[in-house]
Protein backbone atom coordinates (compact mmCIF):
# COMPACT_ATOMS: atom_id res chain seq x y z
CA UNK A 1 0.00 0.00 0.00
CA UNK A 2 3.00 2.33 0.29
CA UNK A 3 2.78 3.39 -3.35
CA UNK A 4 -0.67 4.88 -2.63
CA UNK A 5 0.74 7.31 -0.06
CA UNK A 6 1.51 10.88 -1.10
CA UNK A 7 5.14 10.63 0.00
CA UNK A 8 6.16 7.41 -1.77
CA UNK A 9 4.22 8.19 -4.96
CA UNK A 10 5.89 11.63 -5.09
CA UNK A 11 9.34 10.07 -4.51
CA UNK A 12 8.81 7.58 -7.35
CA UNK A 13 7.58 10.27 -9.76
CA UNK A 14 10.71 12.30 -9.04
CA UNK A 15 12.91 9.24 -9.43
CA UNK A 16 11.24 8.45 -12.76
CA UNK A 17 11.98 11.91 -14.10
CA UNK A 18 15.54 11.89 -12.74
CA UNK A 19 16.21 8.67 -14.68
CA UNK A 20 14.66 10.16 -17.82
CA UNK A 21 16.65 13.40 -17.39
CA UNK A 22 19.84 11.36 -16.97
CA UNK A 23 19.42 9.70 -20.35
CA UNK A 24 18.22 12.94 -21.93
CA UNK A 25 21.31 14.82 -20.71
CA UNK A 26 23.85 12.33 -22.04
CA UNK A 27 22.00 11.59 -25.27
CA UNK A 28 21.79 15.31 -26.11
CA UNK A 29 25.58 15.51 -25.71
CA UNK A 30 26.35 12.63 -28.05
CA UNK A 31 27.05 9.90 -25.49
CA UNK A 32 26.21 6.27 -26.31
CA UNK A 33 24.35 4.24 -23.66
CA UNK A 34 26.18 0.95 -22.98
CA UNK A 35 24.63 -1.98 -21.09
CA UNK A 36 27.40 -3.52 -19.00
CA UNK A 37 27.21 -6.97 -17.35
CA UNK A 38 25.34 -7.36 -14.08
CA UNK A 39 26.97 -10.75 -13.42
CA UNK A 40 30.75 -10.70 -13.82
CA UNK A 41 33.92 -12.51 -12.79
CA UNK A 42 35.77 -9.18 -12.50
CA UNK A 43 36.28 -7.17 -9.33
CA UNK A 44 36.39 -3.65 -10.76
CA UNK A 45 39.38 -1.99 -9.02
CA UNK A 46 38.43 -3.62 -5.72
CA UNK A 47 35.56 -1.12 -5.60
CA UNK A 48 33.76 -2.95 -2.81
CA UNK A 49 32.89 -6.26 -1.21
CA UNK A 50 31.11 -8.48 -3.74
CA UNK A 51 27.93 -10.58 -3.61
CA UNK A 52 28.57 -13.99 -5.14
CA UNK A 53 26.32 -15.69 -7.70
CA UNK A 54 26.44 -19.49 -7.77
CA UNK A 55 24.33 -22.57 -8.53
CA UNK A 56 26.18 -24.70 -5.95
CA UNK A 57 23.87 -23.85 -3.07
CA UNK A 58 21.37 -26.44 -1.77
CA UNK A 59 17.64 -26.23 -2.34
CA UNK A 60 16.21 -23.30 -0.35
CA UNK A 61 13.67 -25.64 1.30
CA UNK A 62 16.34 -27.99 2.65
CA UNK A 63 18.16 -27.51 5.97
CA UNK A 64 21.42 -25.60 5.98
CA UNK A 65 23.25 -28.80 6.93
CA UNK A 66 22.78 -30.00 3.35
CA UNK A 67 25.22 -27.28 2.30
CA UNK A 68 28.03 -29.69 3.15
CA UNK A 69 27.26 -31.26 -0.22
CA UNK A 70 29.13 -28.33 -1.71
CA UNK A 71 32.31 -29.57 -0.08
CA UNK A 72 31.84 -32.98 -1.72
CA UNK A 73 31.48 -31.71 -5.28
CA UNK A 74 35.15 -32.38 -5.85
CA UNK A 75 34.74 -35.80 -4.24
CA UNK A 76 32.09 -36.77 -6.81
CA UNK A 77 34.52 -35.85 -9.54
CA UNK A 78 37.12 -38.03 -7.84
CA UNK A 79 34.69 -40.93 -8.02
CA UNK A 80 34.50 -40.44 -11.77
CA UNK A 81 38.29 -40.59 -11.96
CA UNK A 82 38.49 -43.57 -9.62
CA UNK A 83 40.20 -45.87 -12.07
CA UNK A 84 42.98 -43.33 -12.61
CA UNK A 85 43.67 -43.35 -8.89
CA UNK A 86 43.44 -47.15 -8.65
CA UNK A 87 40.17 -46.95 -6.69
CA UNK A 88 36.96 -48.42 -8.05
CA UNK A 89 33.76 -46.36 -8.14
CA UNK A 90 32.16 -48.88 -5.80
CA UNK A 91 34.88 -48.44 -3.21
CA UNK A 92 34.82 -44.65 -3.60
CA UNK A 93 31.08 -44.62 -2.95
CA UNK A 94 31.58 -46.76 0.14
CA UNK A 95 34.17 -44.31 1.43
CA UNK A 96 31.78 -41.42 0.70
CA UNK A 97 29.02 -43.17 2.66
CA UNK A 98 31.37 -43.78 5.59
CA UNK A 99 32.43 -40.11 5.44
CA UNK A 100 28.77 -39.12 5.61
CA UNK A 101 28.40 -41.09 8.84
CA UNK A 102 31.58 -39.74 10.42
CA UNK A 103 31.20 -38.45 13.92
CA UNK A 104 28.28 -40.84 14.54
CA UNK A 105 27.89 -44.55 15.22
CA UNK A 106 29.36 -47.21 12.97
CA UNK A 107 27.07 -48.49 10.18
CA UNK A 108 24.45 -51.00 11.23
CA UNK A 109 25.13 -54.66 10.41
CA UNK A 110 22.25 -54.68 7.93
CA UNK A 111 23.70 -51.69 6.08
CA UNK A 112 27.07 -53.33 5.93
CA UNK A 113 25.57 -56.50 4.54
CA UNK A 114 23.65 -54.56 1.91
CA UNK A 115 26.84 -53.03 0.60
CA UNK A 116 28.87 -56.22 0.86
CA UNK A 117 31.01 -54.64 3.55
CA UNK A 118 32.26 -56.63 6.53
CA UNK A 119 30.49 -55.82 9.81
CA UNK A 120 32.15 -53.15 11.89
CA UNK A 121 34.49 -54.43 14.60
CA UNK A 122 36.71 -52.93 17.24
CA UNK A 123 39.81 -53.83 15.25
CA UNK A 124 42.21 -50.93 14.68
CA UNK A 125 42.01 -51.49 10.92
CA UNK A 126 38.32 -50.54 10.98
CA UNK A 127 38.77 -47.42 13.09
CA UNK A 128 38.37 -44.07 11.34
CA UNK A 129 41.49 -41.91 11.19
CA UNK A 130 41.96 -39.64 14.20
CA UNK A 131 41.48 -36.58 12.00
CA UNK A 132 38.06 -37.78 10.79
CA UNK A 133 36.86 -38.46 14.32
CA UNK A 134 37.46 -34.84 15.28
CA UNK A 135 35.58 -33.34 12.33
CA UNK A 136 31.99 -32.24 12.85
CA UNK A 137 29.34 -33.58 10.46
CA UNK A 138 28.72 -30.04 9.18
CA UNK A 139 31.87 -28.64 7.60
CA UNK A 140 32.56 -25.01 8.59
CA UNK A 141 32.08 -22.50 5.79
CA UNK A 142 35.69 -21.35 5.85
CA UNK A 143 36.93 -24.92 5.34
CA UNK A 144 34.70 -25.88 2.44
CA UNK A 145 36.40 -26.31 -0.90
CA UNK A 146 34.24 -25.60 -3.93
CA UNK A 147 34.83 -27.27 -7.27
CA UNK A 148 33.69 -24.51 -9.65
CA UNK A 149 33.75 -26.94 -12.58
CA UNK A 150 30.28 -27.95 -11.39
CA UNK A 151 29.05 -24.36 -11.09
CA UNK A 152 26.96 -22.73 -13.83
CA UNK A 153 29.69 -20.21 -14.68
CA UNK A 154 32.62 -22.64 -14.06
CA UNK A 155 34.41 -19.91 -12.09
CA UNK A 156 33.70 -17.60 -9.13
CA UNK A 157 31.15 -15.01 -10.34
CA UNK A 158 29.61 -11.97 -8.67
CA UNK A 159 27.05 -9.19 -8.95
CA UNK A 160 28.89 -6.21 -10.41
CA UNK A 161 30.22 -3.43 -8.17
CA UNK A 162 30.79 -1.15 -11.18
CA UNK A 163 30.40 -1.13 -14.96
CA UNK A 164 33.45 1.11 -15.35
CA UNK A 165 35.91 -1.58 -16.44
CA UNK A 166 33.56 -2.56 -19.28
CA UNK A 167 32.47 0.90 -20.38
CA UNK A 168 36.10 2.08 -20.56
CA UNK A 169 36.66 -0.52 -23.28
CA UNK A 170 33.73 0.81 -25.28
CA UNK A 171 35.00 4.37 -24.92
CA UNK A 172 38.17 3.27 -26.70
CA UNK A 173 36.09 2.05 -29.64
CA UNK A 174 33.07 4.37 -29.73
CA UNK A 175 34.00 7.68 -28.10
CA UNK A 176 31.93 9.21 -25.30
CA UNK A 177 29.82 6.54 -23.58
CA UNK A 178 27.99 6.03 -20.31
CA UNK A 179 26.42 3.21 -18.33
CA UNK A 180 23.44 3.61 -16.01
CA UNK A 181 22.38 0.46 -14.21
CA UNK A 182 22.24 -1.54 -10.99
CA UNK A 183 25.38 -2.16 -8.97
CA UNK A 184 25.80 -4.15 -5.78
CA UNK A 185 28.02 -3.94 -2.70
CA UNK A 186 28.32 -6.29 0.27
CA UNK A 187 29.93 -3.87 2.76
CA UNK A 188 28.71 -4.28 6.30
CA UNK A 189 27.40 -0.85 7.27
CA UNK A 190 24.77 0.63 9.55
CA UNK A 191 24.64 4.00 7.77
CA UNK A 192 22.22 5.25 5.13
CA UNK A 193 25.14 5.98 2.79
CA UNK A 194 25.85 2.32 2.04
CA UNK A 195 23.36 0.25 0.06
CA UNK A 196 23.43 -3.38 -1.06
CA UNK A 197 21.86 -2.32 -4.39
CA UNK A 198 21.83 1.04 -6.14
CA UNK A 199 21.83 2.49 -9.66
CA UNK A 200 25.01 4.23 -10.72
CA UNK A 201 25.79 6.59 -13.63
CA UNK A 202 29.31 6.18 -15.02
CA UNK A 203 30.25 8.35 -18.02
CA UNK A 204 33.54 8.02 -19.88
CA UNK A 205 34.72 11.18 -21.66
CA UNK A 206 37.31 10.85 -24.41
CA UNK A 207 40.07 13.42 -25.00
CA UNK A 208 39.05 15.27 -21.82
CA UNK A 209 40.93 17.08 -19.08
CA UNK A 210 39.93 17.11 -15.42
CA UNK A 211 38.18 20.46 -15.97
CA UNK A 212 35.97 18.88 -18.63
CA UNK A 213 35.00 16.15 -16.17
CA UNK A 214 34.05 18.72 -13.52
CA UNK A 215 32.04 20.67 -16.14
CA UNK A 216 30.16 17.50 -17.04
CA UNK A 217 29.37 16.70 -13.40
CA UNK A 218 28.14 20.23 -12.65
CA UNK A 219 26.09 20.47 -15.83
CA UNK A 220 24.51 17.08 -15.19
CA UNK A 221 23.43 17.85 -11.61
CA UNK A 222 21.97 21.23 -12.59
CA UNK A 223 20.23 19.78 -15.67
CA UNK A 224 18.48 17.14 -13.54
CA UNK A 225 17.43 19.64 -10.87
CA UNK A 226 16.02 22.05 -13.45
CA UNK A 227 14.06 19.21 -15.03
CA UNK A 228 12.57 18.26 -11.65
CA UNK A 229 11.70 21.84 -10.75
CA UNK A 230 9.86 22.22 -14.06
CA UNK A 231 8.21 18.80 -14.38
CA UNK A 232 7.65 17.82 -10.73
CA UNK A 233 6.71 21.23 -9.33
CA UNK A 234 3.81 19.85 -7.28
CA UNK A 235 5.95 17.10 -5.78
CA UNK A 236 8.73 19.56 -4.88
CA UNK A 237 6.17 21.82 -3.20
CA UNK A 238 4.85 18.83 -1.25
CA UNK A 239 8.36 17.94 -0.05
CA UNK A 240 9.10 21.55 0.80
CA UNK A 241 5.96 21.84 2.92
CA UNK A 242 5.88 18.49 4.69
CA UNK A 243 9.37 16.95 4.56
CA UNK A 244 12.07 19.65 4.39
CA UNK A 245 11.02 23.28 4.53
CA UNK A 246 14.35 24.50 3.16
CA UNK A 247 14.46 22.09 0.24
CA UNK A 248 13.21 24.33 -2.57
CA UNK A 249 15.54 27.21 -1.67
CA UNK A 250 18.48 24.82 -1.41
CA UNK A 251 17.80 23.30 -4.84
CA UNK A 252 17.48 26.75 -6.43
CA UNK A 253 20.76 27.74 -4.80
CA UNK A 254 22.51 24.71 -6.34
CA UNK A 255 21.05 25.48 -9.77
CA UNK A 256 22.00 29.17 -9.74
CA UNK A 257 25.44 29.02 -8.09
CA UNK A 258 28.65 27.84 -9.79
CA UNK A 259 30.20 24.84 -8.08
CA UNK A 260 33.28 25.72 -6.03
CA UNK A 261 36.47 24.10 -7.37
CA UNK A 262 39.41 23.79 -5.02
CA UNK A 263 42.53 21.67 -4.93
CA UNK A 264 43.00 19.02 -2.29
CA UNK A 265 45.75 21.15 -0.73
CA UNK A 266 43.38 24.14 -0.43
CA UNK A 267 40.71 21.92 1.11
CA UNK A 268 43.08 20.58 3.77
CA UNK A 269 44.42 24.07 4.54
CA UNK A 270 40.85 25.33 5.00
CA UNK A 271 40.01 22.50 7.40
CA UNK A 272 43.21 23.05 9.39
CA UNK A 273 42.61 26.82 9.58
CA UNK A 274 39.02 26.42 10.81
CA UNK A 275 40.18 23.87 13.39
CA UNK A 276 42.98 26.18 14.58
CA UNK A 277 40.63 29.16 14.78
CA UNK A 278 38.08 27.01 16.63
CA UNK A 279 35.38 27.56 13.99
CA UNK A 280 34.83 23.84 14.38
CA UNK A 281 35.29 22.04 17.69
CA UNK A 282 36.92 18.89 16.37
CA UNK A 283 36.85 16.16 13.76
CA UNK A 284 36.87 12.47 14.55
CA UNK A 285 39.97 12.25 12.37
CA UNK A 286 42.30 15.25 12.43
CA UNK A 287 42.85 16.64 8.91
CA UNK A 288 46.40 16.82 7.54
CA UNK A 289 47.99 16.75 4.11
CA UNK A 290 48.06 13.13 2.93
CA UNK A 291 44.85 11.98 4.60
CA UNK A 292 42.02 10.55 2.48
CA UNK A 293 39.26 12.94 3.53
CA UNK A 294 36.25 11.35 5.19
CA UNK A 295 32.59 12.28 4.90
CA UNK A 296 32.87 14.56 7.97
CA UNK A 297 35.49 16.67 6.18
CA UNK A 298 33.58 16.71 2.90
CA UNK A 299 30.30 17.66 4.54
CA UNK A 300 31.91 20.43 6.59
CA UNK A 301 33.41 22.00 3.47
CA UNK A 302 30.18 21.72 1.46
CA UNK A 303 27.66 22.58 4.17
CA UNK A 304 29.50 24.98 6.47
CA UNK A 305 32.25 26.62 4.43
CA UNK A 306 30.96 26.91 0.85
CA UNK A 307 27.23 26.25 1.33
CA UNK A 308 26.92 24.16 -1.82
CA UNK A 309 28.52 21.43 -3.93
CA UNK A 310 32.29 21.54 -4.38
CA UNK A 311 34.75 19.79 -6.71
CA UNK A 312 38.08 18.78 -5.19
CA UNK A 313 40.96 17.87 -7.50
CA UNK A 314 44.73 17.15 -7.42
CA UNK A 315 44.72 14.47 -4.73
CA UNK A 316 47.88 12.84 -3.33
CA UNK A 317 48.94 9.96 -5.54
CA UNK A 318 49.56 7.80 -2.45
CA UNK A 319 45.91 6.71 -2.17
CA UNK A 320 44.72 7.13 -5.76
CA UNK A 321 44.67 4.50 -8.53
CA UNK A 322 47.90 3.78 -10.40
CA UNK A 323 46.55 5.09 -13.73
CA UNK A 324 45.68 8.60 -12.51
CA UNK A 325 47.53 11.23 -14.53
CA UNK A 326 50.49 12.57 -12.53
CA UNK A 327 51.02 16.28 -11.97
CA UNK A 328 54.38 18.01 -12.41
CA UNK A 329 54.84 18.34 -8.63
CA UNK A 330 55.43 14.58 -8.38
CA UNK A 331 53.11 14.32 -5.37
CA UNK A 332 49.58 14.73 -6.72
CA UNK A 333 47.46 13.35 -9.55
Amino acid sequence: MRCRTKLISAVMRVRNNLAYATHKFFQERGFQYIHTPIITASDCEGAGEMLQVTTLMPDAQKPVSSMKLIERVGQENEEEKGEEKGISKKLAKKLAKKNKQKGGDAPATGDAAATGEAPATDAPAQAAPEEEKKEAPLIPLEERKVDYRSDFFRKPSFLTVSGQINVETYACGMGDVYTFGPTFRAEKSDTSRHLAEFWMIEPELCFAEVGDVMDCAEDYVKYCLRYIMENNADDVEFFNQWVDKGLKARLENVINTPFVRISYTEAIETLETHLREKKVKKFNEKPYWGIDMGSEHERYLAEKVYNGPICVYNFPKSFKAFYMRANDDGKTV
